[in-house]
């Protein structure tokens, strides 16, 4: 589990600075609206990027991890001898989802704490929910670039359109930075067969 939650926890630190950004965004007077999707559209595009290229890699690495795993595997199996094994790094498909619905894990957390004081108060916005649409302004800003809507109480709920949108993000780039790796594995052993032949 601790592999998983320190794998998650990049997603979450960057959405600090991407509430930074977005912040200058929300700031700027309507009459700015075309300004306002200019840095909105760039601050969700920066943001899916990084997120993007961190799972890629992190599929590309599960894939070598699974490689070198298997050669120790194969050793275990020769020579009877227990060797250790890196399991929690090794390439597995459900990973990046999993990866990214940990991410969110906050966010799911802010929501339950928001909803219990709306419960308890009976008013239609508390400090929390303030506090979650500021940190996740990233997809808000995205989706709702009306000033006074982002203001109110409504805005809350575009932060649940996070949750799908790190789950696909990260499961589906780490499945391809999963297949780049293996697809150049494929070739240098092909390449090797060429130069050497078939190993009898």
């Amino acid at each position: 589990m601790k592999y998983y939650i320190s794998k998650a926890l990049f997603p979450v630190v960057y959405l600090v600075i991407t509430a930074l950004s977005a912040c200058v965004a929300i700031c700027l007077p309507n009459n700015l609206l075309w300004l306002k999707i200019i840095l909105g559209v760039l601050n969700i595009g920066v943001y899916t990027y990084l997120v993007a290229f961190y799972s890629f890699n992190m599929g590309e690495e599960g894939i070598k991890v699974r490689m070198s795993n298997d050669n120790i595997r194969r050793e275990i199996v020769r020579t009877g001898k227990l060797m250790p094994l890196k399991v929690a790094e090794e390439y597995k498909p459900w990973k990046g989802v999993v990866i990214g619905a940990i991410s969110c894990v906050p966010l799911v957390v802010l929501w339950i704490v928001h909803l219990i004081i709306i419960a308890i108060t009976g008013e239609d916005s508390s400090v929390v929910g303030g506090i979650t649409i500021l940190l996740y302004m990233v997809v808000v800003l995205f989706f709702n670039l009306n000033v006074e809507s982002i203001q109110g109480a409504t805005a809350f709920y575009y932060t649940a359109l996070f949750v799908p949108y790190m789950i696909i993000l990260s499961g589906v780039f780490y499945y391809l930075g999963a297949r780049k790796a293996n697809i150049q594995s494929r070739q240098i052993l092909e390449k090797q067969k060429q130069i050497y032949g078939e190993k009898s």
